[in-house]
């Protein structure tokens, strides 16, 4: 069950190979095996392929089926490892350590999916919108203006190992410039491409309430636009900068307050 020790060639978990899978049909493995300490994923070289009763074939597992070493892998960095997986590293069949020594898989949940959902282009950009959302709407409220989130935004997605590209620039509506004005692309292209997604949570600060802003979808930036983009680079943050720029000064002065109170 667990003799493979690298993941194949076209193991659908790595991301140094473009992306073949559906993002509905990704989302599903990779949830399905995070919300089930009992399911596995068998490596698809190593099943069988049978004609069912209504005449469509189905994929099925054999005794001779092995465990998939990047799915193990994946589940190992997310500290979501199944049952049989444990019990294989309590008796000495399984070292989760060597399954990703070369760093092929996918870093994060969101990243395996939507390494596959970009794949395909518009058609998938609304599947990836919505991951990109659940993973960093909850810094919409940091006490930052646009250049600080941005580096919020990039260290998260750095975190969860989402390609992007982070942009200096300038924001435009009507006869509103704001600049320099950051911001976050993923996808294809500038903003107003078909493929791209915007990340930006501070357009609300400078350019009216009306507008939209966070994860954007093309018809999302209605009358706005971005020009003169340089990019920059942006990674993980220092842990103290992270913490300056994700916490208000009340919730400083409340920290420093009980640490007193504590020392007293």
């Amino acid at each position: 069950m667990f003799n493979l020790k690298r993941p194949c060639r076209d193991c659908p978990f790595r991301t140094d190979i473009p992306g073949y899978l559906r993002g509905t049909r990704a989302r599903g493995i990779i949830d399905d095996l995070l919300g089930n300490d009992m399911h596995g994923f068998a490596c698809h070289k190593t099943t069988a392929t049978v004609e069912a009763d209504d005449g469509f074939s189905e994929t099925v597992c054999t005794d001779e089926s092995q465990q998939c070493a990047g799915a193990l892998a994946l589940t190992y960095k997310l500290g979501r490892p199944n049952v049989a997986a444990r019990l294989a590293v309590f008796t000495g069949d399984l070292d989760l350590d060597a399954l990703d020594q070369e760093g092929q898989v996918a870093a994060s949940r969101e990243a395996f999916i939507i390494h596959h959902a970009l794949r395909w282009g518009a058609d998938e950009l609304p599947l990836v919108a919505h991951e990109l959302r659940g993973l960093l709407d909850r810094y919409a409220n940091a006490p930052t203006e646009c250049d600080g989130h941005t580096q919020i935004v990039g260290h998260f997605l750095t975190i969860a190992g989402v390609p992007f590209r982070a942009w200096s620039g300038v924001l435009h509506r009507g006869q509103q410039a704001v600049d320099p004005h950051l911001w976050i692309t993923v996808g294809e292209g500038q903003p107003g491409n078909p493929g791209c997604i915007v990340i930006d949570y501070r357009r609300r600060m400078w350019i009216g309430d009306d507008v939209a802003e966070g994860v954007l979808l093309p018809n999302d930036l209605g009358d706005t636009s971005y020009s003169r983009a340089t990019e920059i680079a942006l990674g993980r943050l220092d842990p103290a900068l992270l913490f300056a720029l994700t916490t208000s000064i009340d919730d400083i002065e409340a920290l420093i307050a009980e640490r007193r109170k504590a020392e007293a």
